[in-house]
């Protein structure tokens, strides 16, 4: 469980400018002369008024770095207004004792942990480690964070004496250790039962009270998540067809191949994904070319009736017989969910629906341009020794002579989990965001957040369950850190840039997103800040990014 930084709780009275002046010159004396850093401590006095107690690790004309008791912490020069140097282990002491008086026991636990393990017999440090340790348990059950609760009364019953009556603290960490079994209990009572929906819903409050022991019973969601999808579609309740195989795929994309046709079949009976979004999914199929030509029938301008009509009949060879391709689409997706039927999809196929997609999507001019060409590898092995050298499992190759391009392929891996869903539209997209916005040669990040936005709600879904796990485990990325990457290697990386640059766009007219593209291009990302918007620093930009993950989560 995260907790946020607290170090940043007193401020000054006024004070003259003289007085700042002077502190400000002996601070800087001190911090540059060969006073020892072991046994001193250091106030920064920030210009907002604030104060901040660690220990200086490193300082130059731009930065300072201060050791809390977080972790360290990076500032600006610009924001420093003086130090004072203090005693340290009295000082540092005191700020952990600020943190546990204010109710933010937990954020101290670092620092004295360390201490703890440096000077065992410092009676001072080990009160106030078992104080906070106590008070966070405390915190922690109330917040019905059972798991961080057990871990942390693991580390407290290791410390040597006590801290008088625990009994009440403890009868409470042992009903929590009976909870865990309880749940794990119920989740084998259900599956012997036969009802994988009573199941599921117990392995959920078992996620959310046990996060890591949850994790041991993976395999168990994945099976019961499996089942639970064919009841769902024997009852043609596709809402809750829909929902189940969405939190199946967000945890595990590797059961894709499992899911298409059932998803697909959700939402032609309008649950889940537009029907226009199957055409990425399963591009040949007649029953989703039968149903775009029954919405488009529905519409004011039924246009595209008469060709997906004809598409239907091209697919099924004869006669449209509407219950017959039905039957065959929940045929398919019975055998798939029990793993019985893997066809290998048409990635050419797919690309060209994506395509379509981003022009309709993006009222591009003219037409969608030619697919590159496609080069399938079996394993991310086959494709690194294929271009001499390792990188992502979907890579887009430019062939060409004197500084002109003469052709582009693609390759890909095709064993990679939801390939037709993340990595080809995010390519492919790539591709296009000079002739889509205008704006060449993108910050890195700027690119792999547009090219991540311009995915469909499959890989959407899976984005959002990365940042919400990341943003619960205190995991986040720091913006600071993302623009300076030039690749981004981890999916949250990569879902974290999409976004950012979702939030820095935001309300945005479609006709603006080119020139604030090129202002951020141009100036970078902080000045662009400063300049144009009300949040002027990347610190605003991280709290209103991370304030709207939470708004999402609810």
């Amino acid at each position: 469980m995260s907790r946020p930084c607290v170090n940043c709780s007193q401020k000054r009275a006024s004070k003259g400018p003289f007085r700042s002046l002077k502190l400000l010159t002996l601070a800087v004396f001190g911090l540059f002369s060969g006073s020892s850093t072991e046994l001193h401590a250091d106030e920064v006095w920030l210009r907002n008024g604030h104060q901040l107690t660690g220990k200086i690790i490193s300082i130059d004309m731009e930065k300072l770095v201060l050791e809390v008791p977080e972790g360290k912490l990076t500032l600006k020069r610009s924001q420093v207004d003086y130090v004072v140097r203090i005693p340290a282990k009295e000082s540092m002491l005191e700020e952990c004792n600020r943190r546990l008086l204010g109710g933010f026991p937990g954020s101290a636990l670092s620092y004295l942990r360390k201490e703890y393990i440096l000077d065992q017999d410092c009676p001072a440090i080990l009160d106030l480690y078992r104080k906070c340790l106590i008070a966070e348990i405390d915190q922690l059950l109330l917040l019905d964070s059972s798991e961080a609760a057990l871990l942390l009364w693991r580390e407290l019953s290791s410390l040597p004496g006590n801290d008088g009556d625990l009994s009440s603290l403890r009868s409470r960490v042992l009903k929590e250790q009976d909870r865990l079994m309880e749940y794990e209990l119920m989740v084998l009572r259900s599956i012997e039962l036969g009802s994988p929906r009573e199941a599921l819903q117990h392995l959920q409050s078992l996620e959310e009270r046990f996060p890591s022991e949850s994790q041991s019973w993976t395999l168990v969601y994945e099976e019961q998540s499996l089942m639970a999808a064919q009841d769902s579609l024997q009852l043609r309740d596709f809402s809750s067809l829909h929902e189940t195989l969405m939190n199946l795929l967000k945890r595990s994309p590797h059961y894709w191949t499992h899911c298409r046709s059932a998803l697909t079949l959700a939402a032609i009976h309008g649950h889940g994904i537009a029907i226009e979004d199957t055409l990425t999914i399963l591009p040949d199929s007649p029953a989703v070319h039968l149903a775009l030509a029954h919405q488009s029938g529905r519409s004011e301008t039924p246009i595209q009736m008469g060709s997906h009509l004809e598409r239907v009949t091209e697919l099924v060879g004869g006669e449209i017989n509407s219950k017959e391709i039905e039957r065959e689409l929940t045929e398919n997706a019975f055998l798939e969910l029990r793993g019985l039927h893997k066809t290998r999809e048409d990635f050419q196929s797919i690309a060209t629906k994506w395509l379509d997609r981003f022009w309709s999507r993006y009222a591009f001019p003219g037409s969608p341009p030619k697919i590159p060409a496609i080069v399938e590898h079996p394993t991310q092995e086959a494709l690194d020794d294929y271009l001499g050298s390792p990188g992502d499992s979907i890579r887009l190759e430019s062939i060409g002579e004197y500084g002109k391009i003469e052709q582009l392929v693609l390759h890909l891996v095709t064993a990679e989990p939801m390939l037709s869903q993340d990595g080809l539209p995010r390519e492919l997209f790539r591709s296009l965001i000079e002739r889509s916005f205008g704006v060449s040669r993108c910050p890195a990040w700027l690119e792999e957040g547009l090219a991540t936005l311009a995915r469909g709600p499959l890989a959407a879904n899976r984005d959002d369950w990365l940042l919400e796990k990341a943003l619960l485990e205190g995991r986040i990325p720091d913006i600071s850190d993302l623009i300076t990457m030039e690749e981004f290697s981890s999916e949250l990386l990569r879902a974290a840039c999409g976004s950012v640059v979702e939030t820095i766009l935001e309300s945005t007219p479609r006709t603006l997103i080119p020139l604030k593209l090129k202002r951020i291009r141009d100036e970078g990302l902080e000045r662009f800040l400063r300049r144009h918007t009300e949040i002027d620093t990347l610190h605003k930009l991280q709290q209103r990014w991370i304030g709207d993950l939470r708004q999402r989560r609810g």
